[in-house]
């Protein structure tokens, strides 16, 4: 892990999250970056504080690793001179997140095929390389310099902080059945993730707010027949959300035309 060097600049604060803020900044390699902070936690001992860093480490080597164009590139960490912070230096993405988009309301269907179409093309990528997201959801969605979506922040959740941040932004919607039963997140719980977020950005955040919690239907099983849509979403949007949100799916993808029809396909393992 590199010392904090002196070339890197802070800007605006972008975002703030579960595992720290993320900042603008800017450095001679890679020009604009996004600026993950991750700090030692109040109470957090030196010794745990020291464990966690070398998990950081780990999962930092094989994110940097994970380059894609629909994957969030991240070039590398770096160590406060305090030892207090490790810093998650990434491709900064002008365009923001699709969450602002889900809050202004449905999106157009060819708008979130397209979008659709790149994140599983991204989430396919991390799983043929041994990864999981865990994370998946309009906020984690961000949008490129040229509009092209990018998934952002995966890695850095375990499955033992899964069940514990799953307030934070209705993150519990987007547990399958089998996590919130206690059970291991997969490529499977990724894919249910993939389908509820395609949901949302398909109905806006009024629509789906008007529903009952899905997060006190799904432990109970049968969401996916639960499912209320607006008049215009066609029959295969609906079968391919269905698909999704079946316990333990799998997901092939196939690149032809860049149509979530044509190279997306949901199948029960």
């Amino acid at each position: 892990m590199s010392r904090l060097e002196s070339n890197l600049k802070y800007g605006k604060v972008l975002g703030s999250g579960h595992f720290g803020d993320v900042l603008l900044g800017t450095d001679d390699v890679h020009g604009e970056v996004a600026v993950k902070i991750l700090k030692q936690r109040i109470g957090e001992s030196a010794g745990e504080w020291e464990a966690r860093k070398v998990g950081l480490l780990a999962e930092g080597k094989r994110l940097s690793q994970a380059a894609h164009p629909n994957v969030v590139q991240v070039h590398h960490l770096l160590e406060s001179p305090t030892n207090d912070e490790i810093l998650l230096v990434m491709e900064y993405c002008p365009g923001g997140s699709l969450q602002r988009r889900f809050e202004l309301g449905p999106m157009q269907l060819e708008e979130v095929r397209r979008y659709s179409t790149e994140i599983a093309t991204g989430l396919h990528i991390l799983h043929t390389r041994g990864m999981l997201h865990r994370d998946i959801k309009p906020g984690n969605v961000l949008l490129a310099k040229r509009g092209g979506a990018k998934l952002g922040d995966f890695g850095l959740v375990t499955d033992g902080l899964v069940l514990g941040y799953g307030s934070a932004a209705g993150y519990r919607d987007h547990l399958a059945p089998e996590v919130h039963a206690g059970g291991p997140t997969s490529p499977g719980t990724d894919i249910w993730a993939l389908g509820m977020t395609i949901y949302r950005l398909l109905h806006g955040s009024t629509w789906y707010a008007k529903a009952p919690p899905p997060c006190s239907i799904i432990p109970r099983g049968g969401f996916a027949k639960s499912l209320r849509w607006l008049p215009h979403i066609p029959d295969q949007w609906r079968r391919l959300i269905r698909k999704a949100l079946e316990r333990n799916p799998i997901i092939l993808y196939r690149a032809h035309n860049h149509r979530i029809r044509s190279n997306l396909y949901i199948a029960r393992a």
